[in-house]
């Protein structure tokens, strides 16, 4: 390679460190046309917030000299805006990424800590005589090892103030990752603490605040108005379908072209493609992961011919399992197994989502998926896209790598019921050879009535969705495909055997009825021909594997073809 690639989200590291920079700084032009008093972007975890809110505090710091560091890059030609911005406002520059804690007060702590730094570094160079009374007193709580909740609330606000009175210039606030917090206290059980905070700490700083010159804020969701952002009638908010800006997080197709031809790495171009590609923001259909291009062309550094890979896979707060059991509404499942599957949903989307609201109902859900990039939009257009109702959005999965994280989580979700990895072989192995008898036991005794699923009410979907997660911890799986004279619900592969398996399901109206739903289900497949595909793919044996349900109980069927 002919460049450096370093993966960090520190803007003077990489600059320092002579490292490759996608250059984002032609964002500054436009927003500083007309900034607004406070202003929200929210993308996905990993698509560069950090690092775009690093290079802003490089360029504005008037403690910086910064000049240098921008050589070259696109802000530069415009020496005016340099002349008058750069490192011309006293900045404070706060993320929120790890504030977390089981407790309210743990949180607090957290956010104490990260308000004593910046005190600090202020107080080293500080004219106490010119600050007043409330102003010291607020200064000496901070820096204390325990400040109160009322200075907390009021350290935002306060800091610009101090600021202001030391440079005689208004501060600008660049607060990352502000929902973090809200998050975690949601999972925990204190939201509507963690909410009042926050609601009281932001308006103080961003709203009617002369010492302000303005704030910018980013995050994974925008809280909905009448919880955090009743009183901040001022902020501009740019979400993920907002055209303004849609390019300045996460790597456009232009940009990556020319990141792989200073690395030398053109004929990568394709495989990143189909991998990291397929985000749309915005008017943007074109948007890469920064954080997995980053990480795959490090790696390639030391290993040439490494393969990519989903290095997005635990990076963040697990959105799509966290407490789905208890709250996701049932009708998701069948969904879900669409989407893994390769085909898109149709869902309104709600731009103000409330973190307690998202296991209340299914468009939530959706929404939330969309917000932190486990889903995009799609055109209806595309091959296989649902055609919308009025108002909704067509939504799949992006590219392959969250393809990857999105089937590791469905398979998460069994974790607590499914056997342990070394007794995998033995529970399956009925299956593949075609003994219902032994093979409705080993699912009826470890599955079934150990099974903690509260809400699923015995649908079709809930058997649906559980053999979908069982058989996706080893095997190809396919579900609710066209193939032969309709739509199966599952097949499965085994390529370690050259086997192949339909299974159709059905729900009985009791259990008497069973043995007469897996009749049923056997002749579907037959009738249907749905095991056509596969033999088509050189699959000499596939099972046709009839499966019925009531309640707990079950009955299998299974015929070799």
């Amino acid at each position: 390679m002919s460049i450096k690639i370093q993966n960090t989200d520190n803007f003077d590291t990489l600059r320092k460190g002579n490292s490759y920079y996608v250059d984002k700084t032609g964002f500054l032009e436009k927003f500083l046309e007309s900034p607004a008093d406070a202003s929200l972007f929210t993308r996905p975890r990993r698509f560069g917030k950090t690092l775009f809110m690093s290079m802003m505090a490089s360029f504005f710091d008037i403690d910086r000299k910064s000049r240098e560091l921008f050589a070259g890059l696109k802000v530069s030609a415009n020496e005016e805006l340099c002349g008058e911005w750069m490192n011309q406002y006293p900045v404070i520059f706060l993320t929120f990424k790890a504030v977390e804690g089981l407790t309210f007060e743990d949180a607090l702590d957290e956010i104490r800590t990260r308000m004593k730094k910046l005190y600090s570094d202020v107080e080293s160079t500080l004219d106490r005589k010119k600050l007043g009374v409330a102003e010291r007193d607020i200064l000496d709580d901070i820096l204390s090892e325990k400040a109160s909740l009322r200075s907390l609330r009021a350290s935002l606000a306060t800091l610009c103030s101090i600021l202001t009175t030391q440079h005689g210039k208004p501060a600008i606030i660049l607060l990352d990752e502000y929902d973090v917090p809200v998050a975690k206290a949601a999972q925990w059980g204190y939201y509507d603490e963690m909410i009042l905070f926050m609601r009281v700490f932001l308006t103080n700083a961003l709203k009617s605040n002369p010492y302000l010159k303005f704030g910018i804020l980013t995050g994974v969701l925008r809280i909905t108005q009448q919880s955090l952002f009743s009183d901040l009638n001022n902020l501009a908010c740019f979400d993920v379908g907002t055209a303004s800006y849609a390019d300045v997080f996460g790597f456009t197709q232009d940009e990556l072209n020319q990141l792989l031809v200073c690395a030398g790495l053109e004929e990568k171009r394709d495989i990143l493609r189909e991998w990291y590609d397929g985000y749309h923001f915005g008017n943007r259909s074109d948007i890469y992961c920064p954080w997995s291009i980053m990480q795959y062309l490090e790696e390639l550094q030391r290993t040439p011919k490494e393969g990519p890979k989903a290095y997005w896979v635990g990076v963040s707060e697990n959105e799509l399992t966290k407490g789905f059991r208890e709250r996701i509404p049932a009708t998701v499942q069948d969904n879900m197994a669409s989407l893994a599957d390769g085909k898109s949903i149709a869902a309104y989307i709600n731009k103000n989502l409330d973190y307690t609201k998202v296991y209340t109902k299914k468009d939530n859900f959706w929404t939330l998926l969309y917000l932190t990039g486990y889903l995009t939009p799609v055109d209806e257009k595309t091959e296989g896209a649902v055609p919308p109702g009025l108002g909704q959005t067509i939504l799949a999965i992006p590219n392959r790598e969250v393809r990857e994280a999105f089937e590791t989580d469905i398979k998460s979700w069994f974790d607590d019921i499914v056997p342990e990895e070394d007794m995998l072989d033995d529970f399956f192995d009925p299956f593949w050879e075609g003994d219902a008898t032994k093979f409705e036991q080993e699912l009826h005794e470890r599955l079934l009535l150990s099974s903690s699923f509260r809400d699923y009410r015995y649908r079709e979907y809930f058997y649906h969705s559980l053999l979908l997660g069982i058989f996706m911890l080893k095997y190809t799986v396919t579900s609710n495909r066209e193939a032969g004279n309709g739509v199966f619900d599952l097949t499965v592969v085994n390529n370690d055997k050259n086997i192949a398996a339909v299974i159709e399901i059905k729900r009985a109206d009791s259990e008497k009825a069973l043995e007469a739903c897996v009749e049923e289900a056997l002749t579907q497949i037959e009738e249907r021909q749905y095991d056509v595909e596969l033999k088509t793919q050189g699959y000499t044996r596939v099972l046709h594997w009839g499966m019925a349900f009531f309640r707990k109980s079950c009955k299998m069927g299974v015929r070799c073809k």
